[in-house]
């Protein structure tokens, strides 16, 4: 489903973000891609703590051994690059970002693992690296894969760098089947984000050659994962965000767009900057917010 900006100002010649948001927020979604500056590194740090949940469930999925060679591309941060080391004591882990803030950041973060040699941090795009043939046992990609404009040539270029027996491993906050949530699709749309189904990973991966391939999904959260998920997030700042990061007229299209009653009746109230309590009703009224986590596993 792509988003119906018709209803705004179809007059004025400006774009699809400045027509819905302010200048800060493009900032802040153009940093979603490619982080840069003050404000990059400042997210990257975010990230490193508000992906945590998804990472451990990743990690849930995959098996690494004490000498594993791996590649973790748009490493970010560096925290799962860390993670990495913690379980391959004895192997050698790389990070790879196309963003020198990123990889600037990754390397902080990673500095005493750097110093004994066991982690290298490395600029680069996953679609032609300068790595050998058969050079590693796991390349993963966490929350990276759908800002890639290449997946095809990307996913050739990982099953080359891959050893024979070794696996792709891709974890994401959101898969395509979100994209039915107009405010999941109004992000993907505004920062060029690529979604893509089981059906169309399994098509591609097996058309390179993967084989084993396997999907991970977390449909629903508990009660007390939900509840972690927000717990750093306040009533006001999230009414805060939505005055300040989109204008009246897509919060309209918003409610108007929300299949589910109660989510277009919370919307409307923050909208009108009404104040609201993370009572048990709202938090299920936010819940339909929370995008599916999705994995795919490939073995080459």
């Amino acid at each position: 489903m792509s988003v119906d900006t018709s209803i705004l100002n179809n007059d004025v010649n400006t774009s699809k973000i400045d027509r819905l948001i302010s200048p800060i927020m493009n900032k802040i979604f153009i940093n979603c891609r490619k982080p840069g500056g003050f404000m990059g590194s400042k997210m990257i740090k975010g990230m490193n703590e508000d992906h945590l949940p998804i990472h451990k469930w990743g990690f849930e999925h995959i098996e690494v051994k004490n000498d594993d060679i791996i590649l973790d591309v748009g490493c970010g941060g560096g925290s799962n690059v860390n993670r990495f080391s913690k379980l391959a004591k004895k192997g050698k882990i790389y990070g790879l970002d196309y963003s020198k803030t990123s990889v600037n950041e990754s390397i902080k973060y990673n500095k005493d693992e750097i110093e004994k040699g066991q982690v290298k941090i490395v600029q680069g795009d996953i679609s032609k690296t300068e790595f050998n043939d058969n050079a590693f046992n796991i390349v993963s990609g966490f929350e990276t894969n759908y800002f890639w404009p290449d997946l095809e040539k990307s996913f050739k270029e990982i099953y080359r760098i891959l050893q024979d027996d070794g696996y792709l491993f891709i974890c994401n906050e959101m898969q395509k089947r979100d994209t039915i949530n107009p405010m999941i699709q109004y992000f993907c749309d505004i920062m060029d984000m690529k979604m893509y189904s089981e059906e169309e990973y399994r098509k591609l991966l097996e058309s390179i050659g993967f084989r084993e391939i396997k999907f991970y999904s977390k449909d629903t959260h508990t009660q007390e994962e939900f509840r972690q998920y927000i717990q750093n997030t306040k009533p006001f700042e999230i009414k805060y965000m939505f005055k300040r990061m989109f204008k009246k007229e897509y919060l309209n299209y918003l409610v108007k767009e929300t299949k589910s009653k109660n989510l277009g009746d919370l919307l409307l109230r923050i909208g009108n900057g009404e104040d609201f309590f993370y009572i048990e009703e709202d938090l299920n009224k936010i819940a339909e917010f929370i995008p599916h986590w999705f994995s795919v596993y490939a073995k080459k």
